[in-house]
C-alpha cells in the first residue's frame, strides 16, 4: 500500500507540474472554451474601437511618419517566460497590451483615406470569415482535411470561370497566396504545357527540344512594359531568368500595342533569340489602371502559338460591372488559357485571396505528383495540392464564398460601379484646378488617378514634350507633396513614375468606399503643398501650431546658474498665429478640407507629433481608447476626473500681496499678455497653486547611463510598472507607475467576473479620446479649441456691458473653464544617454525612488552633493507656453511634445552641473591673482595647475561635443515641426546665453591658468639655466683643480 501510495504521490505530481508547466505553454490547462470565452470579447471589442476610429474624419490614417522613427520608437519583446496570477494562470495583461500595440501602430484603412495600395478596408463579413477559418483551423490541401472550405474553393471557381466565359472545356483552377504566385504558377503550367520535357528535365530538357526542332533554344515571355513586376519574378523562379523576358511597348495611355507585340514576336523569330511561348495581357495596370485589348492579344498568341495569360488580378472584378462600356474590358477573356484575380483587391475580401483559374482543368496535371501518405483519390477536386507547388494551403476561398453568399454578383456590380463613378467625379474636380496637371488616363477611365502640382511654366500640352531638366523639376515637386503627405499622416497615396519619361506623379486609388469629400480635401491639399512649395524662399508662412509674439521679452541681467528664481522670465510658447480680422487663432474654424497654408501646415506638425500618448502606445488621436501601455492605465485615464487648482477670486487678486518682491515683478510682466482668459490665468497661479500642480524634474546624475542594459531592465518591468520603452536617439521614453499610486488611483485592474463574460479593463475608456487628443495642430480640434475661446470672449464682452446678463449656470460654466485642470497623471520618463533624466508627474517620493533604482545604470556616478535639478511644474490648458517656471501644455499634448521640453530641460540642469565645475574652478583659483600682485608667488603647484587645465578642457569638450548640449538633438532635424517648442523652452531656459558664458568664463580661467603654466615653466626654465650654470663652473673648477695636480704633484 505504501508503495501504490508512493506512485500515486508521483502520479499526483507529475500531473500538477504538468498542469501548471500547461498553464504558460499552448497545452491548455482549461476548456479551450473558457479561454476563448474570456479573451475573444475583449479583442472583438478592440477591433470594433479600431473600426471606430477609422470612421471619425480626424483619425491619422498612418501612425508613423517614417519607418526609421517607428523602428526607433516601437520594440517586441521575445519573453523566456511569461508573468502569472496567483492561479498559477498567465497574466494576460501582457497579451492584450501586445495586441493593442498592433492597432495602435498600424495603418487604419478604415478611414477610407488609405490610396495608397490596390487594397483597402476589408467589411465585418471579412472578419467574420477571417475568425471562422482561424476556428477551423483546417489545411485546405485535402477534401478530406477540410471538406466544406475545399468545397467553397471548388464552388468559387466554377462560378469564377462561368464569369469570365471558360465554357468550352473543363476548367479547373485554386486559390494561391496572392497574384504573384499565381502568375508565378501560369508561367510555369504553361512552360510545362508547350514544352513538355520541362516537367522532368526542366530547363535543359526545353534547351534541348527546341534544338531538335531547329529553334532558338531560349523560351521567351512577352509582356507589356506596365505589367506587373511579378512576370520578372516568375521567369526566375522558372529558372529563365530576366533575358527571357520581353517588354512590351505601350500606348499613352498604358495599352500594350497588338502591332509592337507582333513586332516583337516577329523579330525573336527572325533574329533567333528565343522562342517566345508566353503572352501575357494586363488587366488593369499597376499605375494607370489600363487594359490591354485582350482579342488583338489573343489572336496575335494564336498565330504564334502560346499560352496567353491574362493578369486580371487588379481589374478583374470589372467584368461585374453593370456598365457594359466597363464590362466589355474584358471581351476576349475566354480566349485566354489561364486568368489570375485577386478578390482581396477591388472587391474587398480580407488579404489573401487570390485564384488562378485555367480553360483547361487537364493543364494543371503538369504540375501534379504521387504523394501516397497524403493523396488517396485521383480526382484533383479532392487533393487541391496536387494542383500547385505547395502543400500547406489556407482556405482562402471561403471568405470569398461568404461574400458572394452576401453580397451577390450584383452586390459585386454596384461596389464597382461606385468607385468608377468616383473616380470619374474626382477627375472633373482636379482639371477644375489650374495649379493642378492631371497625367496620362486609362481609356476608359479606371480607378487610379495621376496627377501632381503644375509649374508656372506649364502650358496644357506641356506633360508631353518636357526637357529633362523640367522633368526632373516637376519629379522633385511631387515627392515634395508624397512627403508632406506623408508626415501629415491624413492621407496614404503613392508616387510614380509615368510612360513616356514625363516623370513622377500623386499615385491615388479610388477605392469604392472611399468618401468623395475626403477626395476632394486630398485634392486640395496636393494643391496647397505645391503652391507653398513654389512660394519665395523668404516667404513667411506661420507655424501651424504655433504663434511667435509679436515682440521679444525684454532684455534682463543674465544669472549664471538658474535658479527658480526665474519669476520674472517670461515666454509664451508658439501658439497659433493671430488673425487681425478676427482677433483670434487664425485657420481655428477652418475646416479640414480647406485650402490654405496654414492647414496644410498644421497637418504636417499633427503628422510629426503623434497622436496623444500618456502611456506610449498610442499614436492615433482618435482612437477609442487613450494611448496607455496597458489596459489598467487606460481605464484609468478614460475614467479620471480632472483636478483643479484653486480659482476663487480671493486667488487672483489678494495672493499677490505678500509676494517677494520679484513676485511682484511677474505681475507687472502681465501688460505682455493679451486681456482674456490668459491675462486671468496668470494673475491666479500663485506659489500657493503651484505646489498642487504636479511636477517636472531634471536631475543630472552621472557622466552617462548604460543605455542598452537599462532598456532590458525597464523592458522587464512592463507587467509591474506599466514601463512602455521607446528610443528616440539619445534619449529612452518610458511610462514608469509604482503599485501603490495605481491603487490611489483607481488603476488597478478589476478581476474579470466568474461567467468570463466580464469586460478587461476596456470598456470604461471609449470616451477617453476626446481628453488625451493631440489638439497641437489638428484643425477640427482647433476649431473646438476656438469656439471655447470665442465663449470665454463673450464673457469678456459681457462684462463690458457688450451683451445680455449672464446666467448662474453661464457663470459657472464660465468659472469651471478658467481653472488649470489636470488630467490624472501617468508618470513619464526621458532619460538622456548623457546622465540626465527628466521625470513628469511623480511626486518628489516617487523621483528619489526611481534615482535610487537608477544608480545601477550609472557610469561615474556624481556625489549627492554635485547633482544637479531643475524643479518646474505643468498643467493643461488651451494654450502652451511657459510662464514663472510652470509649463503649460495643450489638453492632449502628446509625448512628442514632452519630448521637445525634457530635451531643453535636460540640456539645462547638465549646463548647471557644468556652471558648478566652474565656480568650484573659480573659487580655488580666485585668490592666485591677488597672491601674485601682492608677493609674486603663484600659491598652487604646478601638477595642480595641470589638473586644472585638464578639467577645464573635458568641461569644453562635455559642453561642445557630449548630449547634444550646444546643437539641437537628433529629432529636430528629422521632426522639425516640434523644434519650436525646444527652441522656446531653450530660450526660457537661457540656455543659449548661459553657453555663451560658461565658455566666456572657461576662457578666461584657461587664459588664468595657461598664464600660470607659463609662469611655472619660465621659473622651471630658469632654474634649469641655473642648474646648468653651476655644473659648467663646478665642471671648471674640477678641470682647475686637475691642473693645479698636475703641475705641484706630476
Amino acid at each position: 500500500m505504501a508503495g501504490h501510495t508512493s506512485v500515486n504521490g508521483a502520479d499526483t505530481a507529475s500531473m500538477a507540474n504538468a498542469k501548471a508547466s500547461s498553464s504558460r505553454s499552448p497545452l491548455q490547462a482549461a476548456a479551450a472554451s473558457s479561454e476563448a470565452a474570456r479573451l475573444l470579447p475583449q479583442v472583438l471589442q478592440l477591433v470594433q474601437d479600431f473600426i471606430a476610429s477609422g470612421e471619425k474624419p480626424e483619425t491619422y490614417v498612418a501612425p508613423w511618419g517614417s519607418i526609421p522613427d517607428f523602428r526607433k520608437a516601437v520594440t517586441l519583446d521575445l519573453p523566456d517566460s511569461v508573468d502569472t496570477d496567483a492561479s498559477g494562470m498567465p497574466d494576460e495583461t501582457a497579451l492584450m497590451d501586445a495586441i493593442r500595440l498592433v492597432f495602435d501602430h498600424s495603418v487604419n484603412p478604415w478611414t477610407g483615406r488609405f490610396l495608397d495600395k490596390l487594397y483597402a478596408a476589408t467589411t465585418p463579413v471579412g472578419i467574420a470569415a477571417d475568425l471562422v477559418l482561424s476556428a477551423v483551423n483546417a489545411n485546405a490541401h485535402v477534401m478530406s482535411a477540410s471538406p466544406v472550405l475545399s468545397l467553397a474553393e471548388e464552388r468559387c471557381v466554377e462560378g469564377l470561370c462561368e464569369v469570365f466565359g471558360f465554357t468550352d472545356k473543363k476548367p479547373d483552377g485554386l486559390t494561391m497566396p496572392g497574384g504573384s504566385a499565381a502568375n508565378t504558377l501560369a508561367v510555369q503550367t504553361a512552360l510545362a504545357n508547350v514544352f513538355p520535357p520541362f516537367r522532368t528535365q526542366g530547363v535543359l530538357g526545353v534547351v534541348q527540344y527546341l534544338a531538335d526542332k531547329g529553334k532558338a533554344p531560349r523560351p521567351l515571355l512577352f509582356t507589356s512594359s506596365q505589367c506587373h513586376y511579378s512576370l520578372d519574378k516568375a521567369a526566375i523562379s522558372a529558372g529563365l531568368g530576366l533575358d527571357s523576358v520581353v517588354k512590351v511597348a505601350c500606348d499613352t495611355t498604358g495599352r500594350m500595342c497588338p502591332k509592337a507585340l507582333e513586332q516583337a514576336l516577329e523579330q525573336a523569330v527572325q533574329q533567333r533569340t528565343g522562342t517566345p511561348f508566353l503572352i501575357n495581357a494586363t488587366s488593369g495596370t499597376t499605375v494607370l489602371g489600363s487594359f490591354d485589348p485582350l482579342p488583338e492579344l489573343a489572336a496575335v498568341a494564336r498565330k504564334y502559338g502560346c499560352w496567353l495569360h491574362i493578369d486580371a488580378s487588379w481589374g478583374g472584378p470589372i467584368v461585374f460591372s453593370h456598365r457594359a462600356e466597363y464590362a466589355g474590358l474584358m471581351k476576349g477573356s475566354q480566349l485566354a488559357d489561364s486568368i489570375t484575380i485577386n478578390p482581396h483587391k477591388l472587391l474587398n475580401v480580407p488579404l489573401q485571396c487570390s485564384f488562378l483559374l485555367v480553360r483547361d482543368a487537364d493543364t494543371l496535371s503538369a504540375n501534379s505528383l504521387d504523394a501516397g501518405y497524403l493523396f488517396h483519390s485521383k480526382d484533383r477536386r479532392e487533393n487541391a495540392a496536387m494542383k500547385t507547388m505547395g502543400c500547406g494551403r489556407r482556405g482562402d476561398a471561403l471568405k470569398f464564398w461568404l461574400y458572394w453568399v452576401r453580397y451577390g454578383k450584383q452586390g459585386f456590380g454596384h461596389h464597382v460601379d461606385a468607385g468608377l463613378q468616383l473616380a470619374t467625379e474626382l477627375v472633373e474636380y482636379i482639371r477644375s484646378k489650374p495649379e493642378l496637371e492631371l497625367g496620362p488616363l486609362a481609356d476608359p477611365l479606371f480607378l487610379q488617378i495621376c496627377f501632381r502640382p503644375k509649374q508656372p511654366d506649364s502650358a496644357d500640352d506641356a506633360a508631353h514634350a518636357l526637357e529633362p531638366e523640367q522633368v526632373r523639376v516637376r519629379s522633385k515637386g511631387t515627392q515634395f507633396v508624397y512627403q508632406e503627405l506623408k508626415r501629415r499622416r491624413m492621407f496614404a497615396v503613392d508616387f510614380a513614375p509615368l510612360p513616356n519619361d514625363i516623370g513622377d506623379y500623386i499615385r491615388l486609388v479610388v477605392h469604392p468606399r472611399t468618401r468623395m469629400d475626403d477626395l476632394r480635401t486630398l485634392v486640395d491639399q496636393v494643391a496647397e503643398i505645391g503652391s507653398r512649395r513654389l512660394l519665395p524662399t523668404n516667404s513667411s508662412i506661420h507655424h501651424p501650431s504655433f504663434a511667435v509674439p509679436n515682440r521679444l521679452d525684454p532684455p534682463r541681467m543674465y544669472r549664471s546658474k538658474r535658479s527658480t528664481k526665474q519669476s520674472s522670465k517670461l515666454k509664451i510658447l508658439p501658439e497659433e498665429p493671430e488673425d487681425s480680422s478676427t482677433g483670434g487663432p487664425s485657420g481655428g474654424a477652418t475646416p479640414l478640407n480647406a485650402s490654405s497654408p496654414v492647414i496644410g501646415a498644421a497637418s504636417t506638425l499633427s503628422a510629426s507629433l503623434g497622436g496623444a500618448n500618456t502611456g506610449g502606445y498610442r499614436r492615433n488621436p482618435s482612437y477609442s481608447e487613450p494611448p496607455a501601455p496597458s489596459a489598467s492605465l487606460a481605464a484609468a485615464n478614460a475614467n479620471s476626473p480632472h483636478h483643479s487648482v484653486d480659482d476663487d477670486d480671493s486667488s487672483s487678486d489678494d495672493a499677490a500681496e505678500g509676494e517677494d518682491e520679484e513676485a511682484v515683478e511677474v505681475y507687472k510682466q502681465l501688460a505682455q499678455i493679451p486681456e482674456g482668459s490668459m491675462r486671468r490665468d496668470a494673475r491666479r497661479l500663485t506659489k500657493r497653486s503651484r505646489a498642487k500642480l504636479p511636477r517636472v524634474t531634471a536631475y543630472s546624475t552621472a557622466t552617462s547611463y548604460r543605455m542598452r542594459e537599462l532598456t532590458k531592465w525597464l523592458n522587464a518591468r512592463r507587467s509591474s510598472h506599466h514601463t512602455n520603452v521607446m528610443t528616440f536617439d539619445e534619449c529612452l521614453y518610458t511610462t514608469y507607475t509604482y503599485k501603490h499610486v495605481d491603487e490611489a488611483r483607481g488603476l488597478v485592474p478589476a478581476p474579470t467576473s466568474a461567467n468570463g463574460s466580464g469586460k478587461h479593463h476596456s470598456s470604461r475608456s471609449k470616451d477617453a479620446s476626446a481628453k488625451t487628443a493631440d489638439l497641437l495642430g489638428i484643425p477640427e480640434l482647433r476649431q473646438d479649441a476656438q469656439q471655447h475661446d470665442g465663449s470665454a470672449g463673450a464673457g469678456e464682452r459681457e462684462r463690458e456691458g457688450e451683451g445680455a446678463d449672464e446666467t448662474a449656470a453661464a457663470a459657472a460654466a464660465k468659472r469651471k473653464r478658467s481653472r488649470f485642470a489636470v488630467d490624472d497623471v501617468v508618470p513619464e520618463l526621458f532619460i538622456m544617454d548623457y546622465g540626465t533624466i527628466v521625470i513628469w508627474g511623480m511626486t518628489l517620493v516617487e523621483e528619489k525612488r526611481f534615482l535610487r533604482e537608477l544608480r545601477r545604470f550609472e557610469v561615474e556616478r556624481l556625489a549627492s552633493e554635485d547633482v544637479e535639478s531643475e524643479d518646474l511644474h505643468w498643467y493643461l490648458a488651451d494654450y502652451s507656453r511657459i510662464y514663472n517656471d510652470v509649463i503649460t501644455l495643450r489638453r492632449g499634448s502628446s509625448y512628442m511634445t514632452k519630448l521637445s521640453l525634457s530635451h531643453a530641460l535636460a540640456q539645462s540642469t547638465k549646463i548647471s552641473f557644468f556652471e558648478g565645475i566652474i565656480d568650484n574652478t573659480i573659487e580655488s583659483t580666485k585668490d592666485i591673482p591677488q597672491s601674485i600682485a601682492e608677493s609674486g608667488k603663484i600659491g598652487m603647484p604646478p601638477a595642480e595647475i595641470m589638473k586644472q587645465i585638464g578639467h577645464l578642457f573635458i568641461l569644453r569638450m562635455n559642453i561642445h561635443l557630449v548630449g547634444s548640449i550646444v546643437d539641437s538633438p537628433e529629432i529636430f532635424w528629422r521632426q522639425p515641426d516640434l523644434e519650436p517648442l525646444y527652441s522656446a523652452a531653450r530660450s526660457y531656459l537661457e540656455i543659449p546665453q548661459r553657453i555663451d558664458l560658461l565658455n566666456t568664463r572657461v576662457e578666461v580661467l584657461q587664459d588664468m591658468l595657461q598664464l600660470l603654466k607659463d609662469q611655472v615653466t619660465s621659473s622651471h626654465s630658469e632654474y634649469l639655466e641655473i642648474v646648468v650654470i653651476l655644473l659648467i663652473m663646478l665642471e671648471i673648477v674640477l678641470g682647475v683643480a686637475t691642473m693645479l695636480v698636475d703641475l705641484y704633484f706630476g
